[in-house]
């Protein structure tokens, strides 16, 4: 804009001092301040004489290029809007906006500019990005800010012929935490994992929190991919130290999946898909640890997904059954009881392992209605049973970690008893050891009202959780299930019959049995049998079989 040449030297020179706004007049050739009103001498901390024997690069911090540019672009009127960061007299840098306009004064061209301060805007901006890029508990970059960055460590690697690595990292055991201590000292946790993560990569890598206990950690311009290697190990090691929170040692542990660009993704999206990928592996191999991504995974990965998309109609298309499996007298080898185990056939599929299937339905969610209709089919086969005229032994039920944290589990379980008349006496409920220490106090509250309702409680795969042994008083169980890992080799084993023999005696001081699960053969029954053993299961006994076989094993036909 020009102010028109007649206008008045007077009225501008009133419009200039009079104004409440920061205003210079600046000689577009040199950068000489030509004029200041007063408001600006207040502004800067100068007297209006010392500022007209400045520069406009007195008062900028800019470099003499950047100004010249400026300068020249408002006197061709091709830009007329600024940001600078201003320097006061007292030496305070404040961030400021120039809008200039060309103005003509007795002849020659002049640009006047008008000074905004807004530094109080630029720190409101700057912490409304800060919100949408930041984890607001740890501070950590946010799952989007480290999608941008793992992006630009991809272009960055195609330009410079290096590499990018990315790491998944998901706590082990966070939940049991979440639920034992509480969510304060969870979110304490966190922080102090994310400060310990930061200490051992570089300061250009990014640390980042995914969300949940899952974080992520961007490593840009590798020579060499082992680094990446090292990190995890480093994070491995870090994170498996005890925590002390609030009186509390806390012991975690880390499953990290890594994937390198451009190696084993061709973008940064693909990238954060296999880190998952090769994390879930860990998780699935026993957590505490990591791998790097492999194609093998990628095919492993898409198998699951195939599994998940089929499990999601296997109940509506009549695909899964029940069998079960004897559970007998040691002294006798009588049928006391019966396990029911879950099958799934496919058409595409075939015949689908519970090993493969279970987890799924776990990471799913499918575990609640498939679980909720393994209890209703055993109630409905034990109608049929008794519609017969056969009394049906005990058929115990394995609970998933899932369905045990339903808050209404025992509400739900003693209503489809009620719906399908089935006594509460036929049935037993199995948790596994670490179950219990997920939230101790509601643990024992629902496994009391179960056990109030008359189903018998048993503990599965005793010996491979990490519950305290006192917490098993706590608790209305009626049986140990030895894990079928320490019966394989009791014979050979002097660990393994010592952990059988000390499962015996334990449950026996507490006035609860012992059932050993996995017996082949007669040497591993007659070890148990003199150990004081009071059940055992397995093929030695027979194989799970259908409804049909069953029947004929209650009735001693087969």
């Amino acid at each position: 804009m020009v102010v028109q040449a007649n206008a008045s030297e007077t009225r501008y020179r009133t419009l200039f001092s009079d104004s409440q706004i920061v205003m210079l007049v600046v000689d577009p050739n040199t950068g000489r301040i030509i004029d200041a009103n007063d408001c600006a001498a207040s502004y800067y901390g100068y007297a209006i004489t010392k500022m007209t024997s400045m520069r406009v690069s007195d008062i900028l911090e800019a470099s003499p290029d950047d100004i010249r540019s400026a300068l020249e672009l408002a006197r061709m009127e091709k830009r007329d809007h600024f940001e600078f960061r201003g320097r006061l007299a007292s030496g305070e840098t404040r961030d400021v906006e120039v809008s200039t306009s060309k103005i003509e004064i007795a002849g020659e061209e002049k640009l006047i500019s008008i000074i905004q301060d807004v530094t109080e805007r630029n720190l409101a901006v700057e912490k409304i990005f800060d919100m949408a890029t930041h984890d607001a508990l740890t501070g950590l970059p946010n799952r989007s800010l480290a999608a941008d960055r793992l992006r630009k460590a991809c272009l960055h690697a195609d330009r410079s012929g290096s590499s990018a690595a990315l790491l998944f990292i998901d706590l082990d055991h966070f939940k049991a935490v979440n639920d034992s201590i509480g969510h304060d000292v969870g979110d304490l946790l966190l922080k102090e994992v994310a400060y310990r993560m930061k200490a051992v990569v570089r300061s250009e890598d990014t640390v980042a929190r995914q969300g949940g206990d899952e974080f992520l950690i961007v490593l840009p311009d590798l020579h060499d991919a082992a680094y990446a290697g090292n990190v995890a190990e480093k994070i491995v090691l870090v994170l498996s130290e005890p925590f002390e929170l609030r009186g509390h040692e806390v012991h975690i542990g880390a499953s990290i999946g890594i994937a390198t660009y451009p190696k084993d993704a061709p973008d940064a999206e693909s990238l954060m898909k296999f880190g998952d990928i090769a994390m879930y592996q860990v998780k699935n191999s026993g957590r505490h640890g990591y791998r790097f991504f492999s194609s093998e995974m990628h095919e492993t990965s898409l198998e699951r997904q195939i599994m998940a998309n089929a499990l999601h109609h296997a109940v509506e298309k009549g695909e899964l059954s029940v069998e079960f499996q004897s559970i007998v007298d040691t002294s006798g080898t009588n049928m006391l009881g019966m396990e029911a185990l879950l099958r799934w056939k496919n058409p595409e599929l075939g015949s689908v392992s519970p090993a493969k299937f279970i987890p799924i339905a776990e990471d799913t969610g499918l575990i609640l209605p498939i679980g909720e209709w393994v209890i209703r089919e055993v109630c409905r086969k034990i109608a049929e049973w008794q519609e017969a005229g056969i009394d049906p032994p005990r058929i115990s039920i394995n609970l998933s970690g899932r369905q045990f944290r339903t808050k209404t589990l025992a509400e739900d379980i003693i209503g489809i008893l009620y719906e399908t008349r089935t006594d509460p006496r036929y049935i037993g409920l199995e948790i596994t050891e670490s179950m219990l220490v997920e939230n101790v106090e509601e643990t024992a509250a629902t496994l009391s009202r179960l056990d109030d309702f008359g189903f018998e409680i048993s503990i599965d795969d005793f010996g491979t959780g990490y519950s305290s042994l006192s917490y098993l008083k706590r608790f209305p169980v009626k049986k140990l299930k030895i894990d079928r890992s320490f019966v394989t080799d009791i014979a050979s084993s002097s660990d393994d019959l010592a952990i059988a023999r000390s499962t015996v005696a334990l449950a026996h001081s507490l006035g609860m049995q012992v059932v050993a699960e996995g017996v082949e053969n007669e040497t591993q029954f007659e070890v148990l049998r003199s150990i004081g053993c009071d059940f055992v299961q397995g093929y030695l006994f027979g194989k799970p079989a259908s409804y049909a076989e069953t029947t004929k094993r209650i009735l001693g036909k087969a």
